[in-house]
């Protein structure tokens, strides 16, 4: 989960798309999951773990994301809420079997 924000954070698309499932890989390749995403979703965010348990073969991982962004010249606006990740074990790794914040899908596809 971390090293995934993290590559988000840095712009290391290569990186962060690792660490999906082998099926959204295959389904979305990096170059379009990725593409015109550099500066988008910006602002101040601070993940913190909630819960982690394991159903059957899935991680499921729940945290509280906890974003601010200035707002006129005098305020910001902050806002939380929690996600859910399910993650699968593929070659001995946790990767993520659903498309993660802040991505939700191949962008111009439809998933059948």
């Amino acid at each position: 989960m971390q090293r995934y924000v993290q590559a988000v954070e840095d712009e290391d698309w290569e990186t962060a798309h690792a660490l999906l499932a082998a099926e959204l890989r295959q389904e979305c390749p990096v170059e379009e999951l990725f593409a015109n995403r550099s500066g988008r979703d910006r602002g101040d965010r601070r993940i913190t773990l909630e819960e982690t348990r394991t159903l059957g073969e899935t991680l499921l991982v729940t945290v509280s994301v906890s974003r601010s962004r200035m707002s006129g010249p005098f305020g910001v606006d902050q806002w939380s809420y929690r996600i859910e990740y399910s993650l699968t074990e593929e070659e001995g790794a946790w990767r993520f079997s659903e498309y993660p914040d802040p991505f939700y899908g191949c962008p111009d596809r439809v998933r059948g």
